[in-house]
């Protein structure tokens, strides 16, 4: 059946067969809902044709934040932190090192699980968040933190190299666009490798043997 005719409405249909052998009527109804078009201006005739055009735009989000924590840490070359995988949470128990007057080996954290990133998302920001202290105050800075891209470190050195660690833990954060860390095309795919991560090592400016302890890294 045709229903160009029909307007706007509920309709009942009643489908009826003539076989050879005789006529009967099936009494199985359809029922057609026809939804009017609201249009503004445009003018459709009946009967008419043409073409009809409209323009859309996604609504802009909030960028996703996703921190995680590593699940791999070594040391770099250097004097070496004790127990460098304690920085996979925070929990207070830190990876820490005592020192005098020298630099630390870097801390090479990776395997950050970012899975839940979609492969289509476009990287506006990379954070870091360290949870650290210094035994005694005044003596103990940051000296270097890179990202680590492929497994390797490099990019710009972002380290908070003015201000001294506190006595007690205290959250420093980091946070720049990935062209200011050195890397102004990263990918999704780079920043789900398990060699992505971050690099962090610090400095002794004493005579005296100081320790600095790290509970967490997150990225």
């Amino acid at each position: 059946p045709s229903y160009t005719d029909l307007g706007v409405g509920t309709w009942y249909v009643v489908c009826t067969s003539t076989p050879t052998c005789g006529n009967f009527k099936i009494s199985n109804e359809v029922t057609v809902t026809i939804t009017g078009v609201v249009t503004t201006g445009v003018t459709i005739c009946a009967g008419g044709a043409g073409a009809l055009t409209s323009s859309s735009a996604c609504a802009t989000s909030a960028p996703v934040v996703v921190p995680k924590f590593p699940t791999l840490a070594t040391n770099g070359t250097g004097s070496l932190w004790t127990s460098p995988t304690n920085v996979y949470s925070n929990d207070n128990n830190n990876a820490s090192i005592a020192l005098k007057s020298a630099t630390s080996a870097t801390i090479n954290a990776t395997t950050f699980d970012f899975s839940a990133i979609p492969n289509n998302a476009t990287i506006t920001n990379v954070g870091v968040t360290i949870g650290r202290k210094a035994s005694n105050t005044n003596s103990i800075r940051d000296i270097s933190l890179n990202l680590i891209v492929g497994g390797v470190l490099g990019g710009v050195n972002l380290a908070d190299t003015a201000t001294n660690w506190p006595i007690t833990e205290t959250v420093k954060s980091y946070s720049d666009t990935p062209g200011n860390w050195g890397y102004p095309s990263l990918t999704v795919a780079q920043i789900k490798a398990s060699n992505f991560g971050v690099a962090f090592s610090f400095k002794e400016y004493s005579n005296n043997t100081k320790t600095a302890s790290v509970d967490y890294i997150s990225i």
